[in-house]
């Protein structure tokens, strides 16, 4: 299930078809991650600046060709990756910050865009009717028992107005404003659905690249209002990328197939650096990856058909390289890497044939929470480099 949300979020076509394994890079450019990053947020609000990582391995990035669609069609709300427009990436980027990067055996793109500000009013301007879209969560008495009288262009004005005026709106502000806006009788009602709202009108703009001219790559971005409101209501959730503090090396010994170090024994454990690490092999030891990320920033997500408040969970994704230029290799002799998809420790299992002594190893750690429309999902990337030392 995880490989298949990845790739849902992250789909390429580098010109292969992975016909060994998909966590294996070798020599054909392939897309590792994009990481969306608004001062931390996952998010973006219409006219909000966002920067866009995007991380690539295999190969180096020789060219580029970008385009943008900003305009999903609402069709696409249930699931379809359909979208009205597809523009040049100049559009929206904010000039002089596109930059490329290759730092030996990890390319990355980075650039800033500024999210269309009428993004999701175009989504919704033709749309007649609210009551279809609201989840069954909302009560019909929310808008005094008249949701049918209202276009969902009149509340994303409504929310618009609030929006820009939210950095200076209190708790008791908010809740007097909204009765009188809406012509509801209840301010809690409507404080306590306004999340739901917000998750109603959330859509995606869509990061299209054709590198190398066969490596294609689609991300994308989920665009709502609910940092504008997080300050003033701790109820509206958001979603931050998560954070990626160390990947550590445990040497175990005996021939270990699952390890937790906490609570099984271990002789030694390294953090690994971005370059320069030495691993000591030795045929009578095991060795375990974890990464650590702090427990501290996991977010509140709400499902949408409930209303229910859930916490989100985290998924490690490995790639692996064995990067020894070598003749007559026998690929089950190299390098892999074992991954459980229940935990962020993965089995190193080094190269059986020692001529193969330079690694590069990346992971992509990433946030999941079912039952959000349109959620937007965090990443964060840590690429690792390195050499075995064979001491046998």
């Amino acid at each position: 299930m995880r490989y298949l949300i990845l790739l849902f979020l992250l789909i390429f076509s580098c010109g292969i078809e992975f016909p060994t394994r998909y966590d294996r890079i070798e020599d054909t450019l392939r897309c590792l991650a994009f990481v969306f990053d608004n001062d931390t947020l996952a998010e973006g609000a219409p006219g909000d600046t966002v920067t866009l990582r995007a991380y690539f391995a295999g190969d180096q990035i020789r060219s580029t060709k970008w385009s943008v669609s900003t305009q999903m069609l609402l069709g696409a709300l249930t699931g379809s990756d359909t979208f009205a427009d597809t523009i040049p990436l100049e559009q929206v980027m904010v000039p002089g910050t596109y930059h490329e990067y290759s730092t030996g055996k990890t390319d990355s793109i980075v650039f800033d865009f500024v999210v269309p500000k009428d993004i999701i009013k175009k989504t919704f301007s033709e749309v007649q009717s609210i009551k279809a879209l609201l989840p069954s969560a909302i009560p019909d008495s929310l808008f005094g028992g008249a949701q049918s009288n209202y276009k969902p262009i009149d509340i994303i004005n409504l929310i618009d107005t609030l929006a820009t005026v939210s950095q200076f709106l209190t708790p008791q502000i908010f809740e007097n404003l909204l009765p009188i806006l809406t012509g509801s009788n209840s301010a809690d009602s409507l404080i306590k659905y306004f999340p739901l709202l917000l998750q109603t009108f959330t859509v995606n703009m869509k990061f299209n690249l054709l590198a190398n001219s066969d490596c294609r790559v689609k991300g994308y971005y989920s665009v709502r209002y609910n940092s504008r409101f997080s300050s003033v209501f701790p109820n509206v959730p958001v979603n931050r990328n998560p954070l990626i503090k160390s990947i550590n090396l445990y040497t175990v010994k005996g021939n270990r197939s699952s390890f937790d170090p906490d609570n099984d024994s271990y002789e030694k454990v390294t953090e690994l650096s971005s370059t320069n690490n030495t691993i000591d092999i030795d045929t009578s030891h095991s060795y375990f990856l974890e990464v650590i990320h702090p427990d501290s920033i996991t977010d509140i997500g709400q499902e949408f058909t409930t209303g229910s408040y859930v916490p989100e969970f985290f998924h490690a994704e490995w790639f692996y390289k064995n990067e020894t230029q070598l003749s007559e290799v026998n690929f089950d002799q190299l390098m892999s890497i074992q991954a459980s998809q229940s935990s962020n420790i993965a089995r190193l299992l080094p190269s059986l044939d020692k001529r193969m002594v330079d690694f590069s190893i990346w992971v992509v750690v990433y946030d999941d929470l079912y039952g959000e429309k349109f959620r937007p999902v965090g990443f964060s990337f840590r690429p690792v480099e390195g050499k075995f030392r064979y001491l046998y």
